[in-house]
């Protein structure tokens, strides 16, 4: 990915803003309103009568090279050339849909050096996205870093997803792709986790290719979006579950070139030692493999539970 200055330097103004009696103080940026807009986007927590989500920052199209730092929440779509840095970004723990940062349709986008805590994913990617680079982030409390949910419709896509030299505390999971389980045809490939840090963390590896919250979706097929040249690589530290990685693909179109490098995940609650499971997976395995990995060269076998075939 081809570095770039910033177009855009957004100046940082510090903001008290009074909504129904409770004063909210928060920090936005002021750039060229035709390519950049700030929407306040204040929410109310009705259960525990609160305001949750200070401030979200949309940036739905811009075409060049945009920077900021120090701001609270951020929405990408249709956006080149992003450069995310030094920010820290805050929200309870039990706020839902408060993405730190959301990616849709972008391509060159960088976060780098970024503390991020709420209650929904530390970031995620959804549809469109390529040439995403996530370096240096901390992620917790929140869900981790995902692609998806993907395979509302079919085309969906995401390629050339680069997570390095992050830390995960006390996430929900920690990397994760995610497609519905009726999922309509797509592809996520070129995707690279590594050297990252776990620490009581709950699902530290995942893929679920049949990710279906609520309910509701069709039994009859399975998802068709093929996920492919997928790289976990020094991913360390402590599970939260004894389910320290598992990956569980479509058994219709089952992911391709799954590699498994170097992984030391120890148990840290109850049930056990560690496992990995894996199913419908073709794969290999590299280095330390702790939990013991179900995935061998050339073709992955799957756990007890289910045989690929």
């Amino acid at each position: 990915m081809e570095e770039h200055a910033p177009r855009f330097n957004l100046s940082i103004v510090s903001s008290d803003v009074e909504v129904g009696g409770a004063r909210l103080s928060a920090e936005y940026a002021l750039s060229d309103e035709e390519i950049a807009i700030a929407h306040w986007w204040v929410l109310i927590n009705c259960e525990e009568v609160k305001y949750w989500k200070e401030l979200h920052l949309s940036f739905p199209e811009v075409d060049g090279d945009l920077e900021y730092h120090n701001m609270t929440f951020a929405n990408y779509f249709r956006t080149w050339d992003v450069l995310v840095s030094n920010v820290n970004i805050l929200a309870s723990g039990n706020s839902p849909n408060t993405d730190g940062i959301h990616i849709g349709s972008s391509q060159n986008i960088y976060i780098v050096n970024t503390n991020i805590s709420t209650g929904d994913d530390c970031v995620s990617v959804s549809s469109g996205s390529q040439y995403i680079n996530v370096t240096g982030v901390q992620c917790g409390p929140c869900l981790g870093i995902s692609i998806g949910s993907l395979g509302k419709d079919a085309g969906d896509t995401v390629n050339d997803l680069y997570v390095t030299h992050c830390r995960f505390l006390g996430t929900q999971n920690g990397v994760r792709i995610k497609t519905w389980a009726d999922a309509k045809p797509g592809t996520v490939s070129r995707v690279s986790f590594e050297h990252l840090e776990i620490v009581n963390v709950g699902n530290p590896i995942i893929i679920d290719q049949e990710y279906c919250p609520g309910g509701g979706c069709s039994t009859q097929v399975s998802s068709q979006v093929q996920i492919s040249d997928v790289k976990f690589n020094d991913i360390r530290g402590s599970s939260a579950t004894k389910e320290a990685v598992v990956l569980k693909c479509s058994q219709s179109v089952p992911c391709q070139d799954i590699e498994l490098t170097d992984i030391d995940l120890k148990n840290g609650g109850p049930g056990g030692p560690a496992v990995s499971l894996s199913y419908n997976v073709r794969g290999r395995t590299y280095g330390i493999q702790n939990p013991l990995s179900s995935l061998q060269p050339p073709v992955a076998s799957s756990t007890e539970l289910e045989d690929y075939n």
